[in-house]
């Protein structure tokens, strides 16, 4: 047996509970992306809604004149 069909083996037998493990990270951390990305989210729009007043704020006096 040569060391490269011994690690693909040990590569066989844990892979499963590596992709367990990795979902399980993935399933938690998605939960808290998904909360943090919500937030930016409504942070960008509040962002987008301030430019956009202060554009029609600026326009506003000088379309009066």
């Amino acid at each position: 047996m040569s060391i490269n069909s011994i690690l693909n083996r040990i590569r066989k037998i844990i892979s499963p509970f590596l992709g367990i493990w990795l979902a399980s990270k993935i399933i938690k951390g998605f939960k808290e992306t998904l909360l943090t990305m919500a937030g930016y989210y409504i942070v960008l729009l509040l962002i987008i809604e301030l430019i956009q007043l202060i554009r029609n704020s600026l326009k506003g006096p000088t379309a009066a004149q």
